[in-house]
């Protein structure tokens, strides 16, 4: 057995080394195929990434000079020294944004297995533990999802408050977010039915169904299409018209804002293509928010256009080149537009 194998095993059995924590927090490592414990006992300790909430790479290092000085891998030297020797460890509350990550598992349920082998993040935010499934195996949610808590996406978002028009709703992430920072109400539209499931037991799990409506819709021209129900639609996936099917409607936000008597709301839309409906809304309509968020797919260029002749200023982030072979252009060019009303 080589020296690498061997102290793989050694940290595998510690109990302080937590394979899915490693792999959300370090989403290089993940991204890149690796194995999470080769990647720590190589690379990982070095740039001070720790292993588990129960192990601080860093301080431990700093609390013995002389394993800092051999250069040994901190974990390492416990498992096959320090624990012995009474050396003290050093847990750790991982927070982002004001997000401390406690656990990222795997989702087993006995009464309902539909979402069994899907991975559960676990988290505080102002002394309130949250939970979300639906990220991983089942390919409906990916890092992507992950983004509005590590990268506080939707932080120029002052939901305080406010009612929130939530397009492209996912498994609740958002809707949640949202929720965390103090909107008054949700009204999230999810057009398929999978994910619209996980989002209600999101919800459910974390009691919030009270605060939001959950719209099984899309969002455009006010009509009803077919959708293909078994469809498990994922992060990325565009809203698709089936001959057959289950009827849905999809909602402008002329009739959003009229049957949910929407003044001065919040608007997020995320929705793979269906932003540019947008351009079809009437000024007053879109006045009746007070700030925007939009992720585009296909440029910026009308978008913001259409928000400047309706009052509002307008920032974007420089669009980022996305190959998507499930729509058509497959071609796409992502960013974000910042509305604020004037």
């Amino acid at each position: 057995m080589q020296q690498l194998d061997y102290f793989k095993i050694l940290v595998g059995k510690s109990g302080l080394f937590d394979k899915n924590f490693y792999l959300f927090i370090n989403q290089d490592v993940k991204k890149a195929n690796m194995d999470p414990i080769v990647h720590y006992l190589v690379y990982g300790w070095r740039e001070g990434r720790n292993p588990s909430p129960k192990f601080n790479t860093n301080l431990y290092l700093d609390a013995y000079p002389d394993v800092k000085k051999a250069g040994i891998n901190p974990l390492l030297h416990y498992v096959l020294y320090g624990r012995n020797e009474g050396r003290e460890i050093f847990g750790h509350v991982y927070t982002i944004h004001g997000f401390s990550f406690i656990s990222y598992s795997e989702f087993n349920c006995e009464r309902d297995d539909s979402l069994n082998g899907s991975e559960v993040l676990e988290f505080n935010y102002n002394d309130k533990t949250y939970k979300i499934i639906g990220f991983g195996a089942r390919g409906i949610g990916t890092n992507g999802d992950m983004k509005i808590f590590l990268d506080d996406e939707y932080g120029f978002l002052n939901v305080n408050n406010k009612t929130v028009i939530d397009i492209g709703a996912n498994i609740g992430d958002s809707a949640i977010y949202f929720l965390m920072m103090g909107a008054e109400k949700v009204i999230s539209l999810e057009p398929y039915p999978y994910a619209c499931n996980v989002m209600r037991k999101n919800l459910e799990i974390n009691n919030l169904m009270h605060k939001v409506t959950l719209l099984n819709a899309g969002y455009g021209g006010d009509r009803i299409i077919k959708i293909d129900t078994e469809y498990k639609n994922h992060l990325g996936s565009p809203l698709k018209a089936t001959s057959e099917g289950e009827e849905i409607e999809i909602h402008s936000l002329n009739t959003l804002v009229k049957q949910y008597n929407i003044e001065e709301g919040v608007l997020k839309i995320d929705c793979e293509g269906c932003e540019y409906y947008l351009l079809e809304e009437k000024e007053e309509i879109l006045r009746k928010f007070k700030l925007i968020q939009i992720e585009y797919h296909y440029g910026y260029g009308e978008l913001k256009t259409k928000l400047e002749s309706s009052g509002f200023t307008v920032s974007i982030t420089e669009p980022v080149y996305c190959l998507n072979n499930e729509w058509s252009p497959k071609d796409m060019y992502i960013g974000f537009i910042y509305a604020t009303r004037n």
